[in-house]
């Protein structure tokens, strides 16, 4: 049996299960650099399927990117653990800061 994606006006084919992948990362990842989600926290991936109503399926694809960007850590159960800051994270988030807010300074001031 195959699948008919719906389309976008410009007649780009579109995936649903895509798009609601992305949609899961995107909150996921927002709550967690937003501090909604503190490091360290577990987070039951039902629940969490639950409260941003999509099924398990496009969630856990968003999980396993948002693993490879080292914000989540997998478990076995079910769950999800936020990882957890580490003194050398810090340093490494403090040392790219350094390097980049003057630039940014330097673009958004004008002369």
């Amino acid at each position: 049996m195959s699948t008919i994606a719906a389309s976008t006006p410009d007649d780009t084919p579109r995936d649903p299960a895509g798009d609601v992948m992305a949609l899961a990362y995107e909150h996921v990842r927002d709550a967690i650099l937003q501090g909604r989600l503190k490091p360290g926290t577990w987070v039951s991936q039902v629940q969490l399927a639950a409260d941003l109503k999509v099924s398990r399926t496009p969630l856990r694809e968003a999980l396993r990117r948002l693993q490879t960007e080292g914000l989540v850590q997998l478990d076995f159960n079910r769950r999800i653990q936020v990882s957890p800051l580490s003194i050398p994270d810090l340093e490494t988030l403090y040392a790219m800061r350094l390097a980049s807010e003057p630039l940014a300074v330097l673009l958004s001031v004008p002369q």
